[in-house]
């Protein structure tokens, strides 16, 4: 996993006032370094990562060593009822 862009770096992105009329690669506004959970992490431990990273996060991406899986959002936590 490379990065992880977000809705919220896009409006990042819109308040530093990037210059929108010039091509621009996802990898200049994306996250390098996001939070992730392992395909073997409890469903507590990611919530504690969404919640004690001095911001609120929603959706974490999910890998297996540095291979995306796939995305644990805070809506999955809830609807199984672990939140």
């Amino acid at each position: 996993l490379l990065g992880i862009l977000t809705e919220g770096d896009i409006r990042r992105a819109f308040l530093k006032e990037v210059d929108l009329g010039r091509p621009m690669g996802v990898k200049e506004i994306m996250n390098s370094s996001p939070i992730l959970v392992t395909v073997d992490s409890k469903a507590s431990e990611a919530l504690e990562k969404m919640e004690t990273q001095g911001k609120q996060i929603y959706q974490v991406p999910v890998v297996l060593g540095k291979k995306f899986q796939g995305v644990l959002r805070m809506h999955d936590l809830v609807r199984e009822g672990l939140v």
